[in-house]
């Protein structure tokens, strides 16, 4: 995945319930701005369409588990 382009602004703003010691949590971005993104190549952006659920936020962290974690399971 490229480290190199920006994302769009997060769609939710943290609220205090987010802020975690002190520093603020993680921004968080839907599935169509991920897909969107011009951080992630076309094949990315497919895994990404099959693993992402439309309704639910992520952060780039998620992301990166979660595209690790379906590019190296077991193919049955």
């Amino acid at each position: 995945m490229k480290e190199s382009h920006m994302m769009n602004e997060p769609i939710v703003q943290p609220s205090r319930d987010q802020v975690e010691g002190g520093q603020m949590a993680s921004p968080r971005f839907t599935k169509d701005q991920f897909l969107r993104s011009t951080r992630y190549s076309g094949a990315e952006k497919d895994v990404l369409s099959v693993i992402l659920q439309k309704e639910e936020t992520y952060s780039l962290k998620q992301i990166e588990e979660q595209f690790t974690q379906f590019i190296m399971r077991e193919v049955q």
